[in-house]
C-alpha cells in the first residue's frame, strides 16, 4: 500500500514528539500517525512542509494547555513553524465569543468558520444549563449529538469546507473545536475513512481522546468550574467520562450515516460534495 507520508494527527496531552516517524499502512490499512499530543486539539497536516514543521524539532516547554489557540510556550512555537496554512473552527459563535482565538503577530494563515449558531434546540449551553450531573444522562445527550451531528447544517458547512480545503491547499489544515472530540473527533475519523483506513483503527484512534494525563491535568479544574456556575460539581467519575468518549458516540454517526446514505463514501459525496474529482485530488495529496 501507498505510504501516507504527508498526513499528521494530533491529539491529547503528551508531549510533541521529537523524532519524525514513518506513516505508513500495514496489513490492516491501519494508519500509523506521528503523535504530537496536545490537549483539546486534533489535526491533520497534508502538506510535507506541514509535517516537517510538525515534527522537525523538539518544541522546548513542558504541558500544554486548553485551546489550540492559547498563548502559551509550546503553542505559539508550534505555530511559528507551521506555513501559513489553514485552520478550520469548529466552534459556534457564542464558543468564539467566549474563548476567542490567539494568534501570532504575523498570522496570515486563513480562518474557516462560520457564523451560523443553530444546532438545533438541544445545544451544550441548554444542555449544561439543565443537566443533573449524572453520568447517565451526559451519555444520553452525547449518544443524541451524534445522531445529528452528520446532518446539522453548520457542520456540513464547515466538513464541507474543510474537505474543499484539503483537496485544494497546500498548505496544513488545522481543524478543532472547544474539546477536540466530538466536532473534531468525527471529521477526523471521516477523513480516515476516506484514506482507506479500516474501520476499527479508525475507533481506535478516536479512542486516544481518553488518554489519563489529559483528565490528571484537568478533571478537577473542569469540575470546579461547573461547581461555580452550577452551585454544584459532578463527581470526578463522571467528568472522565464527559472528557472522554465512547465507541458508541462515534458508532452512532456512521450508523446514522449508513442509514440514510448507505455508508461513508456515498455520504462524502451526496452531503459533503466529495466528488471523484474532489477525491482524487485529496488522495493525490494523502499518498503521494
Amino acid at each position: 500500500p501507498p505510504a501516507l507520508s504527508d498526513v499528521v494527527q494530533c491529539t491529547g496531552t503528551l508531549p510533541l514528539v521529537q523524532e519524525p516517524q514513518p506513516l505508513l499502512c500495514d496489513g490492516k490499512r491501519q494508519l500509523r500517525c506521528a503523535r504530537q499530543r496536545f490537549e483539546r486539539q486534533r489535526a491533520v497536516a497534508v502538506s510535507p512542509a506541514a509535517r516537517e514543521a510538525f515534527v522537525a524539532a523538539p518544541i522546548e516547554a513542558a504541558t500544554p494547555t486548553a485551546a489550540i489557540d492559547s498563548p502559551t510556550a509550546v503553542r505559539m512555537q508550534l505555530h511559528a513553524r507551521l506555513p501559513n496554512g489553514v485552520v478550520v473552527d469548529l466552534r459556534r459563535p457564542v464558543e468564539r465569543e467566549r474563548q476567542p482565538s490567539r494568534r501570532w503577530a504575523d498570522f496570515k494563515g486563513v480562518i474557516i468558520e462560520n457564523h451560523d449558531p443553530d444546532e438545533g434546540g438541544e445545544t451544550w449551553d441548554k444542555f449544561m444549563a439543565e443537566w443533573d450531573l449524572t453520568y447517565e444522562s451526559y451519555r444520553d445527550y452525547l449518544l443524541h449529538y451524534y445522531g445529528r451531528a452528520p446532518y446539522l447544517p453548520r457542520l456540513i458547512d464547515l466538513y464541507t469546507r474543510y474537505f474543499d480545503t484539503v483537496a485544494q491547499s497546500d498548505s496544513a489544515v488545522v481543524v478543532h473545536c472547544a474539546a477536540g472530540k466530538d466536532r473534531t473527533g468525527l471529521v477526523v475519523a471521516l477523513t480516515h475513512a476516506l484514506a482507506g483506513v479500516h474501520r476499527d483503527d479508525i475507533v481506535a484512534d478516536y479512542m486516544l481522546t481518553n488518554d489519563p494525563e489529559r483528565f490528571n491535568a484537568f478533571g478537577a479544574a473542569w469540575a470546579e468550574n461547573i461547581r461555580a456556575e452550577r452551585g454544584q460539581a459532578p463527581t470526578l467519575e463522571t467528568m472522565r467520562a464527559v472528557m472522554g468518549v465512547e465507541p458508541i458516540y462515534l458508532e452512532k454517526s456512521l450508523e446514522v450515516i449508513a442509514g440514510r446514505h448507505g455508508g461513508v463514501e456515498r455520504y462524502l459525496r451526496e452531503a459533503l460534495g466529495v466528488d471523484a474529482a474532489k477525491r482524487a485530488a485529496i488522495e493525490k495529496r494523502l499518498f503521494e
